[in-house]
């Protein structure tokens, strides 16, 4: 594993991990993995190593208002908002991976819960084929409008610091009573919620610019998901008690998507909360991913 640097958008020195391929040159192909809100790329180490280890090049950016980019007690993408997230993703693209030969055809996209929102919005506006969609929190068109329209109205109030809608983490929380944590949402492995309680560059409040900027990339997947190439190859992975997700209307969606000859694999973590990678499971769900990757290689 390496820790790199580009320039992305403003000159901000992003940071980002690269996982080489333990086969070398012989690499099976790439994947570009999105983290979730309010956690660092270190979080993927794990994960990352494993996709390595089985011959793949693994690359991930941090996300500006996270990790070596958080800057203050609250999550906050700057002033140009969602805006310069996605200039930051296009200069990654452009400056780091572009040259490397990295491009649709020999690259899957990862992303969870925040990052498969960004993974989806990138692959419907650049026509990629393989993506992974990892607690993708994806809501109705009528909760996106009301969302989108209040943390607008919070982003006019200079003196609102965090974000109403912070209080959906607790809500999220309260169907895991007795809660031993404010995070026992996130997973089932106790140890795992620790370390992320401890940190501090996780589960830190959110600005009302950041909620504003995640709904509205839902609004735009709800208006483009049909976007998606006709030949699409996509995993979408979830925990059956993963309370930060519509899995209802997620799995409304993936029906719409099959009617073309889009292939569409759903695994569904029995008793799983919001966070596959990180559940007591995980190596049954490391290793499915890689049995999904292996077949799409075939």
């Amino acid at each position: 594993m390496e820790k790199k640097y580009f320039e992305g958008f403003e000159g901000l020195k992003v940071p980002y991990l690269f996982f080489e391929s333990e086969r070398g040159e012989k690499f099976k192909n790439n994947i570009v993995i999105f983290h979730g809100v309010t956690e660092p790329i270190d979080r993927y180490e794990e994960f990352g190593k494993f996709l390595a280890a089985n011959g793949y090049n693994v690359f991930v950016p941090e996300i500006r208002g996270h990790g070596e980019l958080k800057n203050s007690e609250i999550c906050e993408f700057g002033k140009e908002g969602i805006k310069a997230v996605f200039e930051d993703i296009n200069l990654f693209f452009k400056k780091e991976l572009m040259p490397k030969g990295i491009k649709a055809e020999n690259t899957t996209i990862f992303g969870h819960s925040m990052g498969s929102l960004i993974g989806m919005k990138w692959v419907i506006e650049n026509n990629y084929k393989y993506f992974i969609l990892s607690g993708f929190p994806l809501q109705k068109k009528l909760s996106v409008f009301f969302g989108k329209m209040l943390t607008g109205m919070e982003k006019l109030l200079f003196f609102k610091k965090k974000s109403f809608m912070n209080k959906e983490f607790k809500k999220y929380n309260d169907n895991f009573k007795p809660n031993l944590t404010k995070f026992d949402w996130l997973t089932r492995d106790e140890n795992e919620v620790k370390k992320y309680e401890e940190s501090e560059f996780c589960g830190y409040p959110i600005s009302p610019g950041v909620f504003n900027g995640i709904v509205g990339i839902m609004g735009f997947i709800n208006r483009n998901y049909k976007k998606v190439r006709n030949d699409a190859n996509m995993l979408v992975i979830y925990g059956t008690e993963d309370k930060a997700m519509d899995i209802e209307y997620v799995n409304k969606m993936l029906e719409t998507l099959k009617k073309k000859k889009r292939r569409i694999n759903v695994l569904e973590n029995k008793k799983g909360r919001h966070e596959s990678l990180n559940e007591i499971n995980k190596y049954e769900i490391y290793d499915e991913i890689l049995k999904w990757l292996n077949e799409r290689e075939k």
